[in-house]
């Protein structure tokens, strides 16, 4: 949801969608605090320019190679920055999250986030990227039903607030280049659409037979314990989401790989984010 709604007009960039909606476009500094000299200031540049290029030409591997070698805090923290910018997944599922907040409480306070990578991209800028993408059919709809900026500033609002639930800058970052990378564009104008629509309201409760089923999951169970007894209503906020969303991708395939993308995320993710998205 980053490239086409929330690409930012600075210079940290990441992980939006490559497409136009939120903001960030895609260019994230992963280490700020590493001189942009030689080739990993020409990877940069393209990175802000030519987000398509970027990965067609394999430079994100490249980037996240050339972010190896760092060697703040002997080493380690470079190492690990460099594994949560090209593999978010072993970041959770090794605790990495972890060692490297205990690292920057030791007091490198270098890398906490960099720039916001959710501020909003300029209205024209969104439309024409996604006019490049599949996003045509979404252009239409919004600029039909009360006119395409007026839309696209709720759903960037709604991403915005969506996004900033997950850790700091460069975690955001990270999702926003994942968000981007591995769901197909039809799944991801699906999403822009549900972030546009918002929460619904006046909904029935959901039964204690669906509030355990959600709470099978890891991060069902933390969310269940979370919320209470207001659980039945946010459950029933979810599961309504969720089927519209499922409904808005015309495309069965991927929509699969979308939902499938979703519950990779670790609790450290999905947590904060379905929080948000219940209301």
């Amino acid at each position: 949801m980053a490239n086409e709604i929330i690409i930012s007009e600075s210079g940290a960039q990441v992980g939006a969608t490559g497409n136009s909606a939120t903001g960030g476009t895609g260019g994230r500094d992963a280490s700020p605090s590493l001189p942009a000299t030689g080739r990993r200031a020409e990877i940069e540049a393209i990175m802000k320019s030519d987000m398509n290029r970027y990965y067609r030409d394999g430079l994100d591997k490249e980037y996240g190679a050339l972010l190896e070698g760092r060697s703040t805090s002997g080493g380690r923290q470079g190492q690990i920055e460099a594994i949560m910018a090209t593999d978010i997944n072993r970041y959770y599922r090794e605790g990495l999250d972890r060692e490297l907040a205990a690292l920057m409480e030791r007091g490198d306070t270098s890398t906490r986030g960099g720039e916001d990578p959710t501020v909003p991209m300029p209205a024209r800028d969104s439309r024409d990227l996604m006019l490049e993408d599949d996003g045509a059919g979404l252009v239409g709809r919004w600029s039909d039903h009360g006119g395409f900026e007026a839309n696209l500033e709720v759903a960037q609002r709604n991403a915005r607030q969506v996004v900033n639930s997950i850790g700091d800058h460069r975690e955001q970052r990270v999702f926003l280049e994942h968000f981007d990378r591995e769901v197909p564009a039809t799944a991801r104008y699906a999403v822009y659409e549900e972030l546009r629509q918002g929460r619904p309201t006046f909904i029935r409760p959901a039964t204690d037979g669906e509030v355990k089923l959600f709470a099978t999951t890891e991060t069902g169970k933390a969310l269940v314990r979370q919320w209470g007894r207001d659980a039945p209503e946010k459950v029933a906020v979810l599961r309504y989401r969720a089927r519209r969303l499922s409904e808005s991708m015309y495309d069965e395939v991927d929509a699969d790989v979308f939902w499938e993308w979703l519950f990779e995320q670790g609790p450290a993710t999905s947590v904060p984010l379905f929080d948000r998205m219940a209301g």
